[in-house]
Protein backbone atom coordinates (compact mmCIF):
# COMPACT_ATOMS: atom_id res chain seq x y z
CA UNK A 1 0.00 0.00 0.00
CA UNK A 2 1.04 3.25 -0.89
CA UNK A 3 1.47 6.36 1.36
CA UNK A 4 2.65 9.53 2.64
CA UNK A 5 1.66 12.66 0.40
CA UNK A 6 2.73 14.74 -2.78
CA UNK A 7 1.87 18.47 -3.68
CA UNK A 8 1.99 19.93 -7.02
CA UNK A 9 1.48 23.88 -6.96
CA UNK A 10 0.55 25.50 -10.38
CA UNK A 11 0.83 28.96 -11.20
CA UNK A 12 3.50 30.84 -13.92
CA UNK A 13 3.72 33.97 -11.19
CA UNK A 14 5.36 30.74 -8.78
CA UNK A 15 7.89 30.19 -11.24
CA UNK A 16 8.21 33.70 -12.26
CA UNK A 17 9.14 34.48 -8.41
CA UNK A 18 6.13 36.79 -8.09
CA UNK A 19 4.37 34.68 -5.81
CA UNK A 20 5.79 32.91 -2.53
CA UNK A 21 4.66 29.45 -2.21
CA UNK A 22 3.58 29.15 1.63
CA UNK A 23 0.94 27.09 0.47
CA UNK A 24 3.24 24.19 0.08
CA UNK A 25 4.98 25.27 3.15
CA UNK A 26 1.59 25.44 5.47
CA UNK A 27 0.37 21.77 3.64
CA UNK A 28 3.60 19.74 4.38
CA UNK A 29 3.02 20.78 8.30
CA UNK A 30 -0.40 19.09 8.01
CA UNK A 31 -0.37 16.47 5.73
CA UNK A 32 2.86 15.19 8.02
CA UNK A 33 0.88 15.78 11.23
CA UNK A 34 -1.99 14.03 9.81
CA UNK A 35 -0.19 10.76 9.27
CA UNK A 36 0.42 11.79 5.14
CA UNK A 37 4.41 12.83 5.44
CA UNK A 38 4.77 14.45 2.07
CA UNK A 39 7.35 12.52 -0.40
CA UNK A 40 7.88 14.99 -3.15
CA UNK A 41 6.95 18.66 -4.30
CA UNK A 42 6.77 19.98 -7.55
CA UNK A 43 5.84 23.44 -9.06
CA UNK A 44 4.55 23.95 -12.50
CA UNK A 45 3.11 26.57 -14.64
CA UNK A 46 -0.11 26.95 -16.38
CA UNK A 47 0.06 24.57 -18.54
CA UNK A 48 -2.83 21.42 -19.12
CA UNK A 49 0.23 18.28 -20.20
CA UNK A 50 2.68 19.47 -17.47
CA UNK A 51 0.05 20.06 -14.97
CA UNK A 52 -1.23 16.44 -15.47
CA UNK A 53 2.59 14.83 -16.03
CA UNK A 54 3.08 16.17 -12.48
CA UNK A 55 -0.36 15.09 -10.96
CA UNK A 56 0.51 11.53 -12.52
CA UNK A 57 3.93 11.77 -11.46
CA UNK A 58 2.63 12.38 -7.34
CA UNK A 59 -0.30 9.44 -7.92
CA UNK A 60 2.05 6.88 -9.06
CA UNK A 61 3.83 7.52 -5.50
CA UNK A 62 1.67 8.88 -2.98
CA UNK A 63 -1.40 7.91 -1.35
CA UNK A 64 -2.30 11.67 -1.37
CA UNK A 65 -2.23 14.30 -3.95
CA UNK A 66 -2.88 17.91 -3.14
CA UNK A 67 -2.93 20.05 -5.72
CA UNK A 68 -3.26 24.26 -5.28
CA UNK A 69 -3.90 27.08 -7.45
CA UNK A 70 -5.72 27.68 -11.03
CA UNK A 71 -9.47 27.00 -10.21
CA UNK A 72 -10.05 30.67 -11.38
CA UNK A 73 -12.58 31.75 -13.89
CA UNK A 74 -9.79 33.63 -15.90
CA UNK A 75 -8.01 31.76 -19.10
CA UNK A 76 -5.10 31.05 -17.45
CA UNK A 77 -6.65 29.02 -14.76
CA UNK A 78 -5.97 25.34 -16.47
CA UNK A 79 -5.44 23.01 -13.64
CA UNK A 80 -9.30 21.49 -14.44
CA UNK A 81 -7.84 20.58 -18.08
CA UNK A 82 -4.80 19.26 -16.16
CA UNK A 83 -6.83 17.10 -13.44
CA UNK A 84 -9.03 16.39 -16.53
CA UNK A 85 -5.94 15.14 -18.47
CA UNK A 86 -4.28 13.18 -15.78
CA UNK A 87 -7.01 11.10 -14.94
CA UNK A 88 -8.03 10.77 -18.63
CA UNK A 89 -11.71 11.66 -18.53
CA UNK A 90 -13.31 14.85 -19.56
CA UNK A 91 -14.48 18.08 -18.06
CA UNK A 92 -18.34 18.15 -17.70
CA UNK A 93 -20.04 20.96 -15.88
CA UNK A 94 -21.45 19.81 -12.55
CA UNK A 95 -24.69 20.98 -10.92
CA UNK A 96 -23.43 20.70 -7.62
CA UNK A 97 -20.52 23.02 -8.27
CA UNK A 98 -22.96 25.51 -10.34
CA UNK A 99 -25.05 25.88 -6.88
CA UNK A 100 -22.19 25.81 -5.11
CA UNK A 101 -20.71 29.03 -7.47
CA UNK A 102 -24.58 30.62 -7.37
CA UNK A 103 -24.87 30.29 -3.32
CA UNK A 104 -21.48 32.06 -2.62
CA UNK A 105 -22.54 35.40 -5.33
CA UNK A 106 -25.98 35.27 -3.54
CA UNK A 107 -24.14 35.20 -0.25
CA UNK A 108 -21.92 38.27 -1.85
CA UNK A 109 -24.96 40.25 -3.00
CA UNK A 110 -24.62 40.20 -6.80
CA UNK A 111 -24.95 37.47 -9.78
CA UNK A 112 -22.05 35.77 -10.64
CA UNK A 113 -20.27 37.22 -13.28
CA UNK A 114 -19.96 36.45 -17.14
CA UNK A 115 -17.51 33.57 -17.67
CA UNK A 116 -17.42 32.58 -13.93
CA UNK A 117 -19.40 29.46 -14.59
CA UNK A 118 -16.17 27.63 -16.33
CA UNK A 119 -15.21 27.14 -12.10
CA UNK A 120 -18.37 24.41 -12.09
CA UNK A 121 -16.61 22.58 -14.79
CA UNK A 122 -15.26 19.27 -13.21
CA UNK A 123 -12.99 16.26 -14.74
CA UNK A 124 -15.78 13.37 -14.77
CA UNK A 125 -15.65 11.47 -11.60
CA UNK A 126 -14.54 14.34 -9.16
CA UNK A 127 -16.72 16.03 -6.43
CA UNK A 128 -16.72 19.63 -5.72
CA UNK A 129 -15.28 20.95 -2.76
CA UNK A 130 -17.31 23.73 -0.77
CA UNK A 131 -15.36 27.07 -0.49
CA UNK A 132 -16.28 29.25 2.05
CA UNK A 133 -13.17 31.77 1.73
CA UNK A 134 -14.13 32.09 -2.11
CA UNK A 135 -16.06 31.68 -5.19
CA UNK A 136 -14.22 28.58 -6.75
CA UNK A 137 -15.15 25.26 -5.34
CA UNK A 138 -12.05 22.73 -4.84
CA UNK A 139 -12.49 19.06 -6.34
CA UNK A 140 -12.11 15.96 -4.73
CA UNK A 141 -11.31 12.25 -6.35
CA UNK A 142 -10.89 9.57 -4.49
CA UNK A 143 -10.29 5.72 -5.96
CA UNK A 144 -8.00 2.39 -5.11
CA UNK A 145 -5.09 4.35 -5.86
CA UNK A 146 -5.39 6.84 -3.36
CA UNK A 147 -7.15 11.06 -2.66
CA UNK A 148 -6.38 14.23 -5.35
CA UNK A 149 -7.39 16.81 -3.66
CA UNK A 150 -7.50 20.12 -5.63
CA UNK A 151 -7.69 23.71 -4.20
CA UNK A 152 -7.69 27.26 -4.71
CA UNK A 153 -4.18 28.96 -4.69
CA UNK A 154 -5.21 31.73 -2.14
CA UNK A 155 -3.91 30.95 1.25
CA UNK A 156 -7.31 31.58 3.49
CA UNK A 157 -8.87 29.69 1.04
CA UNK A 158 -6.76 26.74 1.13
CA UNK A 159 -6.41 26.55 5.23
CA UNK A 160 -10.32 26.46 5.14
CA UNK A 161 -10.59 23.48 2.91
CA UNK A 162 -8.05 21.92 4.73
CA UNK A 163 -9.22 22.34 7.64
CA UNK A 164 -13.14 21.74 6.61
CA UNK A 165 -12.88 19.17 3.76
CA UNK A 166 -9.25 17.61 3.09
CA UNK A 167 -8.18 16.71 6.77
CA UNK A 168 -11.30 14.59 7.26
CA UNK A 169 -10.85 13.09 4.25
CA UNK A 170 -7.55 11.93 5.03
CA UNK A 171 -8.55 10.37 9.02
CA UNK A 172 -10.51 7.79 7.17
CA UNK A 173 -8.39 6.78 4.53
CA UNK A 174 -6.49 3.09 5.29
CA UNK A 175 -3.22 4.58 4.22
CA UNK A 176 -3.03 6.96 6.96
CA UNK A 177 0.29 6.70 9.06
CA UNK A 178 1.27 7.37 12.37
CA UNK A 179 1.51 10.92 13.01
CA UNK A 180 4.74 12.02 14.62
CA UNK A 181 4.90 13.23 18.22
CA UNK A 182 6.92 16.92 17.76
CA UNK A 183 9.17 18.86 19.85
CA UNK A 184 11.38 21.66 18.91
CA UNK A 185 14.84 23.74 20.47
CA UNK A 186 15.55 27.07 19.93
CA UNK A 187 19.25 28.13 20.18
CA UNK A 188 21.07 31.65 19.81
CA UNK A 189 24.26 32.49 19.75
CA UNK A 190 25.46 29.74 18.23
CA UNK A 191 25.85 28.77 14.39
CA UNK A 192 24.16 25.77 13.16
CA UNK A 193 27.36 23.83 12.29
CA UNK A 194 28.76 24.19 15.96
CA UNK A 195 25.16 23.01 17.05
CA UNK A 196 25.49 20.39 14.89
CA UNK A 197 28.63 19.02 15.76
CA UNK A 198 27.41 18.56 19.68
CA UNK A 199 24.80 16.67 18.70
CA UNK A 200 25.90 14.87 15.80
CA UNK A 201 25.06 11.45 17.01
CA UNK A 202 21.50 12.51 17.58
CA UNK A 203 21.12 12.87 13.62
CA UNK A 204 21.77 9.80 12.89
CA UNK A 205 19.74 8.47 10.13
CA UNK A 206 17.33 5.93 11.13
CA UNK A 207 17.27 6.10 14.71
CA UNK A 208 14.47 7.08 16.83
CA UNK A 209 14.07 10.22 17.35
CA UNK A 210 14.83 11.88 14.30
CA UNK A 211 16.76 15.09 14.94
CA UNK A 212 17.28 18.08 12.40
CA UNK A 213 18.36 21.25 12.35
CA UNK A 214 17.79 24.55 10.41
CA UNK A 215 18.92 28.41 10.45
CA UNK A 216 16.44 31.20 11.22
CA UNK A 217 17.50 35.12 11.36
CA UNK A 218 20.04 34.92 14.26
CA UNK A 219 18.81 31.75 15.68
CA UNK A 220 18.65 28.03 14.83
CA UNK A 221 16.07 25.81 15.38
CA UNK A 222 16.47 21.83 16.41
CA UNK A 223 13.63 19.82 15.42
CA UNK A 224 12.78 16.80 16.85
CA UNK A 225 10.34 13.37 15.67
CA UNK A 226 9.14 10.33 17.22
CA UNK A 227 7.30 7.76 15.81
CA UNK A 228 7.40 5.45 18.74
CA UNK A 229 4.35 3.42 20.14
CA UNK A 230 3.03 3.43 22.36
CA UNK A 231 2.66 7.34 22.76
CA UNK A 232 4.27 7.26 26.21
CA UNK A 233 7.22 6.34 24.88
CA UNK A 234 7.77 8.59 22.06
CA UNK A 235 7.31 11.25 24.83
CA UNK A 236 10.04 9.60 26.93
CA UNK A 237 12.52 9.45 23.86
CA UNK A 238 11.87 13.23 23.41
CA UNK A 239 12.64 14.30 26.52
CA UNK A 240 15.19 12.26 27.13
CA UNK A 241 16.33 13.90 23.90
CA UNK A 242 15.74 17.24 24.91
CA UNK A 243 17.22 16.94 28.29
CA UNK A 244 20.88 15.15 26.26
CA UNK A 245 20.47 18.72 23.91
CA UNK A 246 20.07 21.35 26.82
CA UNK A 247 23.04 19.72 28.59
CA UNK A 248 25.26 19.97 26.19
CA UNK A 249 24.12 23.26 24.60
CA UNK A 250 23.45 24.85 28.21
CA UNK A 251 23.52 28.29 27.24
CA UNK A 252 22.71 28.61 23.69
CA UNK A 253 19.12 26.97 24.51
CA UNK A 254 16.66 29.92 24.56
CA UNK A 255 13.11 28.14 24.62
CA UNK A 256 11.44 25.59 23.92
CA UNK A 257 9.57 25.50 20.37
CA UNK A 258 10.27 27.62 17.35
CA UNK A 259 10.14 30.83 19.14
CA UNK A 260 11.42 33.84 17.66
CA UNK A 261 13.84 36.09 19.59
CA UNK A 262 11.70 38.91 20.17
CA UNK A 263 9.66 36.67 22.37
CA UNK A 264 13.22 35.66 23.87
CA UNK A 265 13.96 39.57 24.79
CA UNK A 266 10.36 40.72 25.93
CA UNK A 267 9.85 37.67 28.21
CA UNK A 268 13.92 38.45 30.01
CA UNK A 269 12.42 42.04 30.36
CA UNK A 270 9.04 41.20 31.43
CA UNK A 271 10.52 38.18 34.19
CA UNK A 272 12.86 40.80 35.15
CA UNK A 273 10.60 43.44 35.42
CA UNK A 274 12.94 45.78 33.42
CA UNK A 275 11.50 48.71 31.38
CA UNK A 276 13.66 49.99 28.32
CA UNK A 277 13.54 52.89 25.69
CA UNK A 278 14.74 52.26 22.60
CA UNK A 279 16.61 54.55 20.07
CA UNK A 280 17.12 53.50 16.45
CA UNK A 281 19.03 54.34 13.31
CA UNK A 282 19.34 52.29 10.43
CA UNK A 283 16.98 49.80 11.38
CA UNK A 284 14.54 52.27 10.74
CA UNK A 285 12.33 51.06 13.50
CA UNK A 286 12.40 47.48 12.74
CA UNK A 287 13.78 46.20 16.52
CA UNK A 288 10.68 48.22 18.22
CA UNK A 289 8.52 46.41 15.43
CA UNK A 290 9.59 43.62 15.75
CA UNK A 291 9.14 43.78 19.95
CA UNK A 292 5.59 45.19 20.12
CA UNK A 293 3.95 42.01 18.44
CA UNK A 294 5.03 40.55 21.28
CA UNK A 295 1.52 40.49 23.89
CA UNK A 296 2.25 42.46 27.26
CA UNK A 297 5.64 44.13 25.85
CA UNK A 298 4.24 47.76 27.37
CA UNK A 299 4.77 46.79 31.00
CA UNK A 300 8.65 46.91 29.42
CA UNK A 301 8.85 49.23 26.47
CA UNK A 302 7.92 53.05 27.16
CA UNK A 303 9.10 54.34 23.82
CA UNK A 304 11.40 54.30 20.89
CA UNK A 305 12.12 56.54 18.46
CA UNK A 306 14.09 56.38 14.92
CA UNK A 307 16.32 58.86 13.97
CA UNK A 308 17.77 58.38 10.61
CA UNK A 309 19.38 62.41 10.59
CA UNK A 310 22.71 63.37 11.98
CA UNK A 311 21.14 66.34 12.92
CA UNK A 312 17.88 64.36 14.73
CA UNK A 313 20.38 62.07 16.74
CA UNK A 314 22.13 64.99 18.15
CA UNK A 315 19.17 67.03 18.81
CA UNK A 316 16.74 64.15 19.87
CA UNK A 317 18.79 62.20 21.69
CA UNK A 318 22.13 64.41 22.27
CA UNK A 319 24.26 61.75 20.47
CA UNK A 320 27.82 64.09 20.32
Amino acid sequence: MKRGAGIVSVGDELLAGRVLDTNAHRLSSALRAAGFPVMARATVGDDPPRIAAAIRAARAEAAAVVVTGGLGPTKDDLTREGVALALGVPLRRSAAAEAMLRATYERLGRPVPPGSEVQADLPEGCEPVKNLRGTAPGLLFEDDDGVLFVAPGVPSELDGMLAENLLPTLARRPERGPAPHLRQVTLAGVTEAVAGNLVADLMTRGRDPIVGSYPKQGRVVLALESFAEPPDEAERRLDRDVATIRARLAESVVGDGDVPLQEVVARLLLERGLTFALAESMTGGAVADALVEVPGISASFLAGYVTYSNRAKRDALGVP
